[in-house]
């Protein structure tokens, strides 16, 4: 996977999906893995946290802080 980055996004009280399938995914992938564990969430219920967006952003800009140019 050189040159690639893939940021796994999993919420702990899953019910669908267990946990530790994300761990292994991350394992499996490391070191272009990132694991974000959210606690208490439920099945795609993660983007309804508070950083979900900024956090995308981050991962997709590689940490820019303004990645969108300006409106005019």
């Amino acid at each position: 996977w050189p040159g690639h980055h893939l940021l796994l996004i999993h919420g702990t009280a899953d019910s669908v999906i267990p946990m530790v399938e994300a761990q292994l995914l991350h394992t499996a992938t490391a070191p272009v893995s990132k694991l974000w564990l959210i606690e208490n969430s439920e099945h795609v219920q993660s983007y309804q946290q508070p950083e979900y967006l900024s956090r995308l952003i981050r991962f997709f800009t590689g940490g820019r802080e303004n990645p969108l140019p300006s409106a005019k």
